[in-house]
């Protein structure tokens, strides 16, 4: 991809590796340098899904849901008004929701109601 020097300054040469939760919004907005004087146009490329990058205001915007854990790679385009362009992946690392980590799982939920179900058969059993 073709690139312009004021594309490269404005995309600001790296945006740093972003971490959230399933859950946990994150936002952030990449650089602009409006003393270049240049008409730069944005896009972004490879969105998660309900994921948003706002053009205008330069902010991408996700909440992660279940089934989303991992890395994925998000890539801003500036594009300068000659068409030269040039492109910035994101590393994005969504982790698990911290209160699965700690807290029940589904396996250890469905042996405590299976226990107290037993509980409750026994005691009518005994009246």
């Amino acid at each position: 991809m073709a690139e312009s020097v004021a594309a490269r300054r404005e995309a600001g040469a790296i945006i740093p590796d972003q971490t959230t939760e399933i859950g946990r919004r994150i936002s952030f907005t990449i650089g602009h340098d409006r003393s270049l004087g240049a008409s730069i146009s944005y896009e972004a490329s490879g969105l998660p899904r309900r994921a948003y990058f706002d053009p205008i205001t330069l902010t991408f915007s996700w909440i992660p849901i279940e089934g989303q854990e991992g890395t994925w790679v998000v890539t801003f385009i500036a594009t300068d008004e000659r068409g030269l362009a040039v492109s910035i992946p994101v590393r994005i690392r969504v982790t698990p929701r911290a209160s699965s980590k700690s807290g029940l799982d589904a396996e250890r939920l469905r042996r405590i109601i299976d226990l107290d179900a037993g509980k409750a058969s026994s005691a009518r059993a005994k009246s």
